[in-house]
Formats: C-alpha cells, structure tokens, sequence
C-alpha cells in the first residue's frame, strides 16, 4: 500500500492540500486513455472483492461527502477496515481530503468527498460530524428513536406536543437541561415527519 497521501491526521501533504474554505480537487478527473483511467478500471476491480470497501464506497455515492467518525457509526464496520477502505478510495481516485474540521480535543477530523461533491455535501458532512461528536445530540438521537417506537408507533400518531416530549424527558433524567434535549428531541422528530404541536 502506497502511503504517500496517508490518513494520518497531521501528515503535512494533506494538510497543504486543504484550504480553508475552498474544495480542493487533489485527484483531477482521468481522462479516457491514460495510466490513471487504467489504474482507475483495477481499481474498480478491487471493489468488487471486498464487501467492507463496496459499503464505504456506495455511501460515499449515496452522500458524496463524510468524515471517518460519520462512516464508523453508519457502517459499524472496524476501525481498521475503515482506515484501509478511506485508504483505498483515496488511492482510487474515488474520494479525496477536502477539508478539515477543528475540534477542542485532538486531531483534526477530515471531510473526505467525492469529485462530484458540492458545498452543500461538505457542509452537511460537517453538521452531521458536530452533531453525532456532541453528548446531548446522541441522547436526542435515542430519546427520539425511542418515543417514535414506543409511543408514536403504538398509538399510531403522527403528531406529539412539545409538552409530552418535555415530560417524557423529564422521567428519563438525564444530566441534561430537559427544555433544552426537549428541543433537540423535537427537531429530530420533525426531521421525521412526525407534527410537533407548540
């Protein structure tokens, strides 16, 4: 394996290659009789062999943009047949680092996209990494999937006061302020298509 892009977060050749808020395309389009559109056709080949390397590779197509943590949760495929898959893409041609995300702990995150991706793909990719990096958004996130199971879905309603959730938080207890997961639960529920009455 050729490590010369590398997925070490802090390897200088990525990081030259990202700026701030502009796509950077690293990997240009092949054109039709070239050593990279036939290094692109084996790398096809390679797809096709592994099932951990086809899903990374079909998500990327279904979302065109995602940061390694995105991938692990949606995937929950091993760390590192995650590395390896990211790895591989990039050796392809399929994906490329386009951005980097700051966080307050470590390493920086990187956006990895697809040629074709828009900003709007790279934005969303970066709201969805915030959002699953933070706490309260994942207590959300069950608090959600539970009450859409259990108490949508036996009553057979679409539609829930911001009242019931604010009670149905409350029982939970948890170490959040409950008006504030009460929001974050009903914005997700909306995001759902469930009515949330105010």
């Amino acid at each position: 394996m050729s490590n010369e892009i590398g997925l070490n977060p802090t390897c200088e050749s990525i990081k030259n290659r990202i700026k701030s808020n502009n796509i950077v395309r690293l990997n240009p389009l092949p054109k039709e009789n070239t050593l990279s559109n036939l290094s692109n056709n084996i790398g096809l080949n390679r797809l096709a062999r592994s099932s951990n390397l086809l899903k990374v590779a079909t998500f990327f197509a279904r979302h065109k943009a995602s940061t390694f943590r995105i991938l692990s949760r949606e995937l929950k495929i091993p760390r590192s047949s995650l590395f390896w898959a990211i790895e591989e893409l990039i050796n392809i041609g399929l994906i490329e680092p386009v951005d980097e995300i700051r966080q307050r702990k470590g390493r920086p995150a990187f956006i990895y996209a697809t040629p074709d991706a828009s900003e709007d793909d790279i934005k969303r990719a970066r709201i969805r990494h915030r959002r699953i990096s933070n706490p309260k958004y994942r207590a959300a996130e069950r608090l959600a999937q539970t009450l859409l199971t259990e108490y949508l879905e036996k009553r057979e309603r679409c539609e829930i006061s911001i009242r019931e959730i604010l009670v149905f938080v409350r029982e939970v207890r948890l170490p959040y302020h409950p008006k504030d997961l009460a929001e974050l639960v009903a914005e997700l529920l909306s995001e759902n298509g469930v009515k949330i009455w105010r």
